[in-house]
């Protein structure tokens, strides 16, 4: 790969005579250091998942292949500069090492040389188009049926740390929050991700001990299911799941600012 370098404003250059004035070089398995007409890019098989254009901006690329591999490919050159591609739940993550900022991944993701990221899939480009209604009615269904097949586990330190926080804390997300949890349930949603500080979230959202969403019963349930204090039954579940189902479309239709 490429030498380490310390600033991205001269890694074009570097790239270029890297090349030689040649217009390929094998730097990988599978992966070339390649000039595509004014750029140059690292192609990994057929995807270019490193671009590099004349102003040292930085693109990126997995080509819908979100492997370890691609990964590491694009790694080997973000490292240089202090930023890293991470996975955490299924949802990968671009990280300024140097500013402790991440920014959800989305395939044309773009690093400014003054480290600014256009692109990312928190931003109102990567939200446009996404027909939210049936998204959040088909993630809340699948999520109900996980409920009830008792494969919705506690909230607990592995769940996504935003909402985790958001949980432990008994809160709303903040202003500056909103962005980031936005793009996560898009990529939840998609992937039918449940966790289950969502749901004590969208409780806690509802009234939580208070609600009137849910019956005495079915606080109960939750309590249940809350403390782990014993395994609870099909039975029960079904129960509370057109309950759950509510609160959950509630919640999340209000993380986007949607009315119920």
């Amino acid at each position: 790969m490429p030498k380490i370098i310390n600033r991205i404003g001269g890694y074009f250059k570097e790239l270029d005579t890297q090349l030689k004035g040649k217009d390929r070089k094998k730097i990988a398995g599978n992966t070339y250091l390649e000039r595509d007409e004014a750029k140059i890019v690292i192609r990994f098989h057929e995807t270019f998942v490193v671009t590099v254009l004349p102003d040292n901006t930085i693109v990126l690329n997995s080509g819908g292949w979100e492997t370890p591999t691609t990964k590491t490919r694009m790694n080997r050159v973000l490292n240089q500069f202090k930023w890293t591609i991470i996975q955490d739940k299924s949802i990968w993550w671009l990280v300024d090492l140097k500013e402790n900022h991440r920014y959800v991944y989305n395939d044309g993701i773009r690093i400014l040389p003054n480290r600014t990221v256009l692109g990312d899939a928190k931003g109102p480009e990567a939200l446009s188009g996404i027909k939210l209604i049936p998204l959040i009615s088909r993630y809340v269904k699948g999520y109900v049926f996980a409920w009830r097949n008792g494969q919705v586990p506690p909230p607990d330190s592995g769940d996504p740390y935003l909402f985790y926080k958001i949980v432990r804390g008994k809160r709303v997300p903040t202003p500056t929050e909103l962005p980031e949890i936005r793009a996560f349930m898009v990529q939840a949603m998609g992937i039918n991700y449940c966790f289950g500080s969502l749901l004590m979230a969208a409780l806690n959202h509802v009234g939580g001990a208070k609600s009137r969403s849910l019956s005495l019963l079915d606080k109960h349930h939750v309590a249940e299911w809350l403390a782990k204090s014993k395994p609870v039954t099909a039975k029960l579940m079904d129960s509370t799941a057109p309950h759950i189902e509510k609160v959950l479309i509630k919640y999340i239709k209000s993380l986007f600012g949607m009315v119920s």
